[in-house]
């Protein structure tokens, strides 16, 4: 399980490749994370990049996939460049 510090969204994965979030604390329950209405987002493994708004996920044996925090939805985005060397 991992918090957004921006927005306090609980991210969690259940290990089975399924993925949660809690949006209101005062009402708490478990929200599916989708990429588009009808397709959930899967991952086995979450991490958070607060600070460029990103979640990044992967799957069993799948590169990792990023996805923007902000969106309605989780949409999946092409994977940042590689940095290079000065």
């Amino acid at each position: 399980m991992l918090v957004d510090p921006k927005t306090a969204i609980a991210y969690i994965s259940d290990g089975w490749g399924n993925c949660f979030r809690v949006a209101d604390w005062k009402a708490a329950r478990f929200e599916r994370c989708m990429q588009d209405a009808k397709t959930p987002l899967r991952a086995l493994s979450l991490a958070i990049d607060s600070r460029n708004r990103w979640l990044y996920g992967r799957a069993d044996r799948s590169a990792v996939v990023r996805y923007k925090l902000d969106d309605e939805f989780s949409r999946r985005r092409p994977p940042a460049a590689p940095a290079t060397a000065p």
